[in-house]
């Protein structure tokens, strides 16, 4: 993979997600090897009804902080225009894509944060 950013990150920024109440818009989750699994860990996290934001133009981002130890990282709910506008960049799921050699979003990713203890068993797709 091409040399691409490593140090995106949206902490402090106005592209992060207006919080209230007892909301985050920066959480630490364990990954799953799945991005959908990811978000979805993320928004429990933060306290943020996944439903409520569809089409609100919100994405989480994979800071570069993966730790092949215990599978955490930090995600940020930033401004999905913000986060295109970085891209090509990489973070965690690239971090952990290349820590165990597979293609993140896969069920070989997903296997193994499985094999780790970080996620339910994936069903394999026919």
């Amino acid at each position: 993979m091409a040399n691409f950013p490593t140090n995106i990150t949206f902490a402090g920024s106005s592209d992060l997600y207006p919080v209230t109440g007892n909301q985050k818009n920066i959480v630490e989750i364990v990954m799953t090897g799945d991005r959908d699994a990811d978000f979805t860990r993320a928004y429990k996290e933060a306290g943020i009804s996944k439903q409520a934001m569809k089409g609100q133009g919100y994405t989480w981002h994979h800071v570069h902080d993966f730790d092949p130890t215990t599978g955490k990282t930090t995600m940020e709910l930033v401004k999905t225009s913000a986060h295109e506008a970085t891209l090509p960049h990489k973070g965690s799921a690239s971090q952990f894509a290349e820590h165990f050699g597979v293609e993140y979003d896969t069920y070989e990713s997903k296997m193994k944060a499985y094999e780790q203890g970080w996620r339910k068993k994936p069903r394999k797709c026919k």
